[in-house]
């Protein structure tokens, strides 16, 4: 979990290399596109579907991802699933489709030389899935055993306690995968019609290319693919970012070598003015927490915090312990200290340093390009990537102590493992 959101961080910040060309918007037949050519020699292209877990009940978790993942990998009205599959393997052509909270994808990724292949393969998978009852009842199959694995995995578990308690009665409350019973019972009929009757929209659809590729060329490939998309009413989700008041328990007894815990706290949103310094702020806390924790104690492994970026935005602070109370009491005295203090204008000058490291030392790839310019775009605007580091060299110290005390007013803790230590950890009786 928390390497995911270190990765996301990282990839949000290497946008704007003086090397690569300009992002560029423009809008073929009422599509919206974000463009960035670049002088790789691979190509990443990615239909974003815009609502998330919004876009469907509770009864219905995990309709979504599995809808867009069948519609890759059970072949189209031009390919049969085998064909398709032949096809993308013989080009190099990696072609995939899921959903997560806030969005979901079809994504193409290929060198360059096979992009018209690829642009073949990927746009008929939009277009025309067919969702074949044999196809579709094996990829069903495969994501039930992802979930499987999620629920036995202690950090993903602990990550779906921790978020269950946090924002029930929220969209976030509905899970992107789903449970393996609700999935069961989804047939290859519902979710084409799911696909065809309410993803299919263009006002829904947007596009994102990253790549060596013309814009003219790109334009044209456009014009002749998606000239015929639908075109149906869609009202965006209005989200409130409540802030927590006070701090909440959840816990589950699991037999394991160690203990795992984490907090969530509330975040600003990305286009937030508070985001920047705050982003530093659980990037110094972090450090914190591995120092006491870690290297001074030896209390746990890898411990530290993250920030999760979405339309419900938290930051994570996490550790995994033979000895939860003394590892809970280090972090949250760590937590106290960072909001009661400013941190010095030395750290500061560090932060802004290993961000910059960060950003130089990161390979950057065409669809890291693409995943933060999308990312951003349903945050709020795709610029929101390529503006965060200029934005970041302005933090103060000041506005990183404002920003975490107003994001900090309560906190969810979440605990897996011996519930007798967990009582003794948290207080309770």
């Amino acid at each position: 979990m928390k390497n995911i959101y270190l990765l996301l961080f990282i990839s949000l910040l290497s946008l704007t290399v003086a090397a690569q060309s300009e992002t560029t918007t423009f809008t073929v037949n009422g599509l919206k596109v974000i463009f960035k050519r670049t002088q790789k020699e691979t190509i990443s292209v990615s239909m974003f579907y815009r609502g998330g877990v919004t876009n469907f009940t509770l009864a219905q978790a995990g309709l979504e991802n599995l809808t867009l993942s069948a519609a890759t990998t059970g072949g189209t009205q031009k390919y049969k699933e085998e064909t398709f599959r032949d096809m993308a393997d013989e080009h190099g052509i990696d072609i995939s489709g899921h959903s997560g909270y806030d969005y979901g994808t079809i994504t193409l990724d290929c060198v360059a030389g096979n992009f018209n292949e690829g642009w073949n393969l990927w746009s008929q998978a939009i277009l025309t899935p067919t969702f074949d009852s044999k196809p579709f009842a094996m990829q069903r199959d495969r994501i039930m055993a992802a979930i499987r694995s999620h629920t036995s995995d202690p950090e993903d578990r602990l990550a779906q306690l921790a978020i269950g308690l946090s924002f029930a009665g929220t969209p976030y409350a509905k899970s992107p995968l789903g449970e393996e019973e609700t999935i069961s019972k989804f047939t290859a009929d519902s979710v084409k019609n799911y696909y065809y009757q309410h993803l299919l929209n263009k006002n829904r659809m947007f596009l994102v290319v990253a790549g060596k590729i013309s814009r003219e060329d790109l334009e044209q490939k456009i014009k002749e693919s998606f000239s015929t998309l639908p075109n149906k009413p869609y009202t965006p989700y209005v989200y409130t970012n409540s802030l927590f008041q006070e701090q909440r328990l959840v816990w589950e007894q699991r037999e394991l070598a160690t203990n795992y815990m984490c907090g969530l706290i509330n975040a600003p949103a990305m286009t937030s003015p508070d985001f920047p310094a705050y982003l530093l702020t659980i990037k110094a806390l972090s450090g914190r927490i591995f120092q006491e924790v870690r290297i001074k104690q030896n209390l746990s492994y890898d411990p530290g915090a993250s920030l999760n970026i979405g339309q419900l935005p938290y930051a994570t602070l996490y550790a995994s312990s033979t000895n939860p109370k003394a590892t809970l009491l280090t972090i949250a005295s760590e937590y106290i200290k960072m909001r009661q203090s400013e941190v010095s204008a030395e750290l500061l000058t560090l932060l802004k340093k290993s961000v910059k490291q960060g950003y130089y030392h990161t390979q950057e790839s065409s669809r890291s390009l693409v995943k933060s310019l999308g990312e951003s775009e349903i945050l709020g605007d795709w610029k929101l990537s390529e503006d965060l580091l200029s934005k970041i060299n302005n933090v103060t110290t000041q506005e990183m102590n404002v920003a975490f005390q107003k994001y900090t007013k309560g906190i969810r803790w979440a605990y897996l493992g011996d519930k007798q230590l967990a009582k003794e950890a948290f207080n309770q009786k």
